[in-house]
């Protein structure tokens, strides 16, 4: 074996990976895994958004059933709790206080008019992520209007109408 093929011949040899091509593997790691994080947080508080959605139709359904049946509103509740006069028209289950998932409701009856509307579905966040949602999915389009850390859906204006 000649001199110079014994170098090369180790070169072919070696074994492993040295310590740079490690840590540029663990850093594109790093930088894929933040990356999956970050999108998993945003798409649960979408998902959070959608089922926030879903309730504010439910309970928008039992109040015009409610006030269908007997010509008025439902009375105002406190936050998180299910207003008693609407409890025959909500389904089984559903419920106002949802704070284990960032958010809680209020159902509100402000009267002739109070406050800029009459009749209302507030929702409050607990978690700042999910208030960003909120604002950018409801906050700046009618029949919504914000008021950090919430957002109301306005059921009936001042004026009555729905």
């Amino acid at each position: 074996m000649s001199a110079e093929t014994l170098p090369e011949r180790r070169r072919d040899d070696r074994r492993g990976f040295t310590i740079i091509e490690l840590l540029a593997v663990m850093i594109v790691i790093g930088i894929l895994a933040s990356i999956a994080i970050l999108k998993y947080i945003d798409l649960k508080d979408q998902a959070r958004a959608a089922q926030i959605a879903g309730d504010i139709r439910v309970v928008q359904l039992a109040a015009l059933t409610y006030w269908a049946d007997t010509g008025e509103h439902a009375p105002d509740a406190a936050e998180g709790v299910r207003p008693p006069e609407l409890e025959r028209y909500l389904p089984g289950g559903f419920r106002f206080d949802h704070s284990a998932e960032g958010y809680m409701l209020d159902w509100d009856n402000l009267g002739a008019g109070g406050g800029g509307f009459q009749v209302g579905l507030t929702i409050t966040a607990t978690q700042p992520h999910l208030e960003g949602v909120l604002d950018r999915l409801f906050g700046r389009q009618y029949p919504f209007f914000r008021h950090p850390p919430s957002v109301t859906y306005i059921l009936v204006g001042p004026d009555g109408q729905m």
